[in-house]
């Protein structure tokens, strides 16, 4: 039984959750979640300017964005996040992602910075198995409670009329994985482009709510 097993988690379950056994088997499901997520981020993605869901140009994804992640566990309470794209110079698929996790109280950029890679795949994209952290300041759920999660974030990314990519969204599977091991199956997301320079706007963070805002 691994040492770092609580006592909460004792009580609970009588013993350790397999962490990667449980991550694993959500993983293995991201196909799945993509093929549903699609049609429906598509939709979304494109409604912005209203026309067809165009494959975007990596050059037009560089840009900062407003990530909000909407937690299975109470999705009403999304945690913030600022999200950088830039393009990996030499690749035709990749781009370097930032997560700067931002307080709920004035949305301001704190604690460490993780970077991932995204791979674009025509129109949708993957990010597989982001480490995720939350310091206790920037958590909506529990606040001032620090905590850490893997998760693999899919979806759709399109480009609007002149080419730029305004807001992507889809699901979320995986693990928190600090300070209890729960499941984030059934979480979703949403991105929406922020120009440097200007205030954070509200946050979409599913793709239903991008498209209400059409």
């Amino acid at each position: 039984m691994s040492a770092r097993c609580t006592a909460l988690l004792l009580l609970l379950t009588g013993a350790c959750v397999d962490t990667k056994g449980r991550f694993d088997d959500y993983n293995d499901r991201f196909e799945d979640y993509k093929k549903r997520l699609e049609a429906e981020a598509r939709d979304a993605a494109a409604g912005f300017d209203g026309g067809a869901c165009e494959s975007p140009e990596l050059g037009e994804l560089q840009g900062r964005y407003l990530f909000a992640f909407a937690a299975a566990l109470d999705k009403t309470r999304p945690i913030l996040m600022s999200l950088t794209l830039t393009p990996i110079k030499g690749s035709k698929t990749d781009l370097t992602a930032v997560f700067t996790p931002l307080s709920v109280e004035g949305l301001k950029p704190t604690g460490e910075s993780v970077e991932t890679t995204m791979r674009i795949d025509d129109t949708s994209f993957a990010m597989e198995k982001v480490h995720l952290l939350v310091p206790g300041d920037t958590n909506p759920l529990q606040p001032g409670l620090d905590a850490e999660a893997d998760v693999t974030l899919s979806g759709s990314i399109c480009a609007d009329a002149n080419g730029k990519t305004e807001f992507v969204c889809g699901d979320g599977v995986g693990l928190i994985t600090d300070p209890l091991e729960v499941p984030l199956d059934g979480s979703e997301f949403g991105a929406l482009r922020v120009e440097e320079g200007d205030p954070w706007p509200k946050p979409v963070s599913t793709c239903a709510m991008g498209r209400e805002r059409t």
